[in-house]
This record gives structure tokens, C-alpha cells and sequence, in this order.
């Protein structure tokens, strides 16, 4: 490195900069954000491949309705909830999409009880009682949105939602540890349901007719589809945490996407930051890598071979799916890591190159390599290879095919006259 009395040589860097896409693929990133645009109005990820699934999404998003006789088209804010949409490509798939649809459907059946529900307490406080509810409602909401983010819920959200309710705690046992303070009628039981039950007195001392009864048992449902909730966010937890064995190609390929789009932008940061100390695009197309894995390269290669893996990801993941990340996107992931590690490492005895703002902006890129390869590694490519082996080496059975059918008879026919001139 060389020392630092040249560094403040250099101009501030005291400009608002806007990262935008490399103008090398300015038609490309056009698209991109077309088409990220259209997802977003219809709440689905546009397939230009499946055209059906394109107008029943269109459909959902901006459903006409007849008013006065006349046909008016109402926006809806789309979403993957969307029905018209099943058919298409979604961002939430796997656990996620099975888990979303059952809490939203347990959701459902909740509500309705807690509006119905009665207090069991000769001389209950009203307020304490609408004030109580008027949480657990919006909780249950943003529970099941928070169940539909696209990328994966937040886990540490999901699990704070679940505390507020029932005081829910990621231990296994926790339910049973929870029902049994309830049924002892014990005080330190924590969440907002529990806190409904106390202020409707909701115990067995206060039940004395049918119809107390089935208040009582409205509670106690409500309780059950409570632990269904948990029972299926304990199951289906840890693949959201990105493990490789766990994960799921729709949650992982929102995650890898976003990681591209940082890795586009740190290309660009680097080569604002470059042109900043006087290192324009003729010098960047001279600076050799000494040594590592892009021994020999220039600089401005090396970005724009980043770039270009970026720019092919999001193809490589929509159209080949775990196999392109597996066996594409994951291999150029790492070459391109392992590059930027030996430029970091290499002494570019170059005035502005050993500039911090320069090195900081490279070890961001190489921060945002690191996290889009973290993500693809979690998702496990198919061996196509061998599944095509041992397709090949399947035994045919003889008795599963048909016999061949039997020759024709041959007849013996006379000779044909000549025809005769007329």
C-alpha cells in the first residue's frame, strides 16, 4: 500500500449518487424494471410464456363492474393471494405458500368467534374488553401478511406476533407449558387471548347453563385454532433460515434476485468511486490483476464480467431453475468472489487506486458476492446426470410389450394384361 499524504489530493466526494443499471446494459435493465413494474400492479410474477395465467391476473387486478349500465374497470391491488393467478409462477411457494393459505384460512374461522363471543362475568368492564380486541384483530392480520412476504416471512416478526398473542416462545413443549398455567388459572401466563379470557371470565366456575357452555367452548376453539397456528409455524420455521437441506427454490430465487440487484449496484458504486480519483474507463481497461484468480485480467473486464453474472441470474433462475443456479449461476458466483478477493489483495501501485473510498466500495461488492453465492448455495442443484444413468439402465420387461403383429398373407395373383390400344 502507499502512504496516505496523497489522499487528500483527491476531490470530495460530496455528490448524490443514485446507483443505476451499467449503460452496457441499458436495454436489458429497461426490461427488467418493466417487467418488476407489471409484477408489482398484478401482484404476480409476469411469465411471458404462459399467456392465460397473464389475463386471468389482468382480470383480478382491474375486475369491470357494470354501474348505471355502464361498464367501469376498478383497480385492486393485486397480490399472490390473487385466485385468477393460480396457474402462473409465484413468488411464494413451498412451505410458505401451504402455510400462508392455512393461518389465513385459521384466520377466518377466528374472527367471527371473537366477535360473537360473550363475557361469562356477572359485571364485566366493556372497555377492557373492546380494547383487548381491538389488538388481537390487527395482530391476526399482520400475522398472515407477514406469513405473505415475498423472500420468506420474518421470522423474528412472526415469533414477536405470536408472543403478543399467546405469549408464544420458539421451545418445544412451550404449548403445553402454555395450557397448563391457563387451566391452573395462573397469572403469569402472558398474550392478548389469554388477557380476553380473563377479562370475559372465562372459567369453568362461571359456566352454569348451555348457553355459557357454548361460550366457553367458542373460547376454547379459539384456543385450538391458536395452536394450530403454532403448531404449523413450529413445523415449518426452518426453511425459512436459508439451510440448504430446507429451502425452497420460490423463497430462495426473491432473495438471490435482490442480492443480484446489490451486486449491479456495488459494479456501479466501484466504478463511480474509480472514476472519482481520476481512474477512467481507458485506465481501468489497463490495470492487470498480478496474481489470484483473475491473474492477467484488467479491472474493467473483471466489472464487467460481475455485471454480466448479475444480468444473467435472474434469467438463469426464472428459466432454468435449480439447476442454472446449481450449475451456473453458483460456479460464476464464485469465480468472480474469489476474483475480487485477489484484486482486494493485490498490491495496484496505482495513485487513487489504495484510496478508502475505492477499497471500501470493492469490499461492499465483495460483501454482496458473498450473499447472492450464501443464497444459491441453499439451494440444491439436480443431478440430471445420473438421473438420466439410471433411466438408461431401467430393465425392459419383455412381457410388457406387445407382440409384433403378424405378416400379411400373400396372395397369388395373376399378372396384369397390358392395356389394349383403342
Amino acid at each position: 500500500m502507499l502512504q496516505d499524504d496523497y489522499k487528500d489530493a483527491y476531490p470530495t466526494w460530496v455528490e448524490v449518487v443514485t446507483p443505476g443499471p451499467n449503460p452496457a446494459h441499458r436495454g436489458r435493465a429497461k426490461a427488467g424494471s418493466s417487467t418488476t413494474s407489471i409484477s408489482d400492479v398484478l401482484g404476480w410474477r409476469v411469465d411471458i410464456k404462459n399467456a392465460d395465467g397473464i389475463k386471468r391476473a389482468l382480470a383480478e387486478a382491474f375486475p369491470i363492474k357494470v354501474v348505471n349500465g355502464k361498464n367501469c374497470v376498478e383497480v385492486k391491488k393485486g397480490g399472490f393471494r390473487s385466485q385468477a393467478a393460480q396457474a402462473g409462477t409465484f413468488a411464494v411457494t413451498g412451505a410458505q405458500k401451504s402455510l400462508y393459505e392455512r393461518v389465513r384460512t385459521v384466520v377466518e374461522q377466528i374472527k367471527p368467534l371473537l366477535a360473537s363471543i360473550r363475557p361469562l362475568t356477572s359485571s364485566p368492564d366493556q372497555e377492557d374488553i373492546d380494547a383487548v380486541k381491538s389488538l388481537i384483530g390487527p395482530e391476526l392480520d399482520e400475522l398472515v401478511e407477514q406469513l405473505g412476504t415475498e423472500g420468506g416471512p420474518p421470522i423474528a416478526r412472526i415469533d414477536h406476533l405470536l408472543h403478543l398473542l399467546i405469549g408464544y416462545e420458539h421451545d418445544e413443549g412451550w404449548w403445553s407449558k402454555f395450557l397448563a398455567k391457563f387451566h391452573k388459572k395462573s397469572n403469569d401466563s402472558k398474550g392478548h387471548i389469554y388477557d380476553l379470557g380473563s377479562a370475559l371470565g372465562i372459567t369453568d366456575d362461571n359456566v352454569n347453563t348451555i348457553q355459557e357452555e357454548m361460550t366457553l367452548t367458542e373460547f376454547t376453539t379459539i384456543l385450538n385454532y391458536t395452536d394450530m397456528i403454532v403448531m404449523t409455524w413450529n413445523a415449518n420455521r426452518d426453511a425459512f433460515s436459508y439451510k440448504p437441506d430446507q429451502a425452497f427454490l420460490g423463497t430462495q430465487a426473491v432473495q438471490i434476485e435482490r442480492t443480484l440487484t446489490c451486486v449491479s449496484e456495488s459494479v456501479n458504486e466501484v466504478t463511480f468511486a474509480l472514476d472519482s480519483v481520476f481512474i477512467g474507463p481507458a485506465e481501468r481497461a489497463t490495470i492487470i490483476v498480478p496474481k489470484g484468480e483473475f491473474e492477467g485480467g484488467t479491472l474493467a473486464e473483471l466489472l464487467s464480467w460481475i455485471d454480466d453474472v448479475a444480468a444473467r441470474g435472474f434469467d438463469q433462475i426464472n428459466v432454468s431453475g435449480k439447476y442454472g443456479v446449481g450449475n451456473a449461476l453458483k460456479p460464476a458466483l464464485e469465480k468472480v468472489c474469489h476474483a475480487v478477493d485477489s484484486v482486494l489483495k493485490a498490491d495496484i501501485k496505482i495513485p487513487g487506486f489504495t484510496h478508502n473510498r475505492v477499497e471500501n466500495a470493492f469490499k461492499a461488492l465483495q460483501f454482496n458476492l458473498g450473499n447472492a453465492l450464501y443464497y444459491a448455495e441453499s439451494i440444491p442443484a439436480p443431478d440430471i446426470t445420473a438421473l438420466a444413468v439410471d433411466a438408461a439402465r431401467m430393465p425392459i420387461r419383455a412381457e410388457a410389450l406387445p407382440p409384433p403383429p403378424p405378416p400379411p398373407p400373400i396372395e397369388d395373383k395373376p399378372p396384369d394384361s397390358p392395356r389394349k390400344s383403342k
